[in-house]
């Protein structure tokens, strides 16, 4: 909730400084008035700051997150947690421009989003102890990384209002626009378990297993979007304009769908005193499906915590341990700044 009002405040500031420059641009024009239409181009790019992390992405880091530090507390496992909040999301945009009037115009544009976060998790546990027929030692491993890229594609409405002042114009625009979004993640994970014993009435034993998996998922999602933003651009040239601004951006894709892929191999071998390595086996496994990415929190009685998951399932997970079970949202809710070129050109 709090969060929702956050965003509302951002968006209602940049509509208010809109309409302030429309009511200070239909007063009164600074320096040469251009009366007619025009058509410009405009080039712009910069870097977002996501507002939330991308709403259920950051639900499922901090599941990761939380699970490996109950993992240690509880167990006294050393847990690896390096996994950063996505922050930063670079865009790129197009825009064609057509004023009617110095201070109306209509804008069609395009561009492209980018995002990108990556985290490095695991535990490792090591265990000796002794029994009347000698001493073990157990040492088990567990590491995985998680890679999420997601982009989009926008086509975008907006209204602009501008103020011309001599050489510099200051403007501002609302819009609307829908997007085109994509999902790529990727899951590989290694375990390993080592066991050792050193007995004097029995043979001595060593195992030794491994094991390597991959997930990959790929869907895609397209949303209603909105956008808003407030610049200035300094006039280099009779037609050619360089700016900068400050923008907002607000849109959610939660309806997902693509493809689950798992490819998993593991190694098994055993070595008895007196008797060598007498077991090398390595098997393979494999399992594909499409469906919806579903968002569900796993809940543990042992440590009496549930931790966001995120996974593509051809059905509704229907789990007892699983809870708040919904189709997964995930945003590109930010706000940032971009640095323009504009060309344009008078009609008449």
């Amino acid at each position: 909730m709090t969060q929702s009002l956050h965003k509302s405040k951002i968006f209602i500031i940049l509509l208010i400084g809109v309409f302030a420059l429309t009511a200070a641009g239909s007063a009164q024009s600074f320096g040469p008035k251009r009366t007619g239409p025009s058509l410009g181009f405009k080039f712009s790019g910069g870097l977002g700051y996501a507002l939330d992390g991308g709403g259920d992405l950051e639900n499922l880091r901090n599941g990761d997150l939380n699970y490996l530090a109950d993992l240690g507390t509880e167990t006294g496992m050393t847990a690896t947690t390096n996994w950063k909040k996505m922050s930063f999301l670079p865009n790129f945009d197009a825009d064609l421009i057509f004023f009617l009037t110095p201070n109306f115009g209509i804008g069609l544009g395009s561009g492209y989003i980018s995002a990108q976060t990556k985290g490095e998790l695991g535990w490792n546990y090591q265990y000796s102890g002794a029994e009347w027929w000698g001493t073990y030692t157990y040492d088990i491993a567990d590491n995985w990384t998680r890679e999420y890229k997601i982009s989009a594609i926008p086509v975008r409405l907006s209204v602009y209002f501008s103020m011309p002042m001599n050489r510099l114009n200051v403007y501002g625009y609302i819009g609307a626009g829908y997007y085109f979004g994509k999902l790529d993640h990727s899951r590989l994970e290694d375990g390993t378990l080592n066991y050792d014993d050193s007995s004097w009435y029995y043979w001595n034993e060593t195992w030794e297993n491994t094991s390597q998996s991959t997930i990959t998922e790929t869907a895609k999602s397209n949303a209603l979007g909105f956008h808003g933003g407030l610049g200035a651009e300094f006039m280099i040239g009779s037609n050619l304009a360089l700016g900068i601004e400050v923008f907002g951006r607000f849109v959610n894709f939660n309806t997902w769908e693509g493809d689950y892929n798992f490819q998993e191999t593991t190694h098994s071998r055993k070595w008895m005193e007196s008797y060598g390595w007498y077991l090398d086996e390595t098997d393979a496994n494999t399992f594909g499906e499409s469906g919806k990415l579903w968002y569900y929190e796993i809940f543990d009685q042992d440590y009496n915590h549930q931790y966001g998951e995120m996974y593509i399932w051809q059905d509704q997970p229907d789990d007892p341990s699983y809870r708040n079970v919904r189709a997964a949202a995930i945003n590109l809710n930010a706000v940032g700044i971009k640095l323009s070129l504009r060309i344009f050109f008078n009609l008449f």
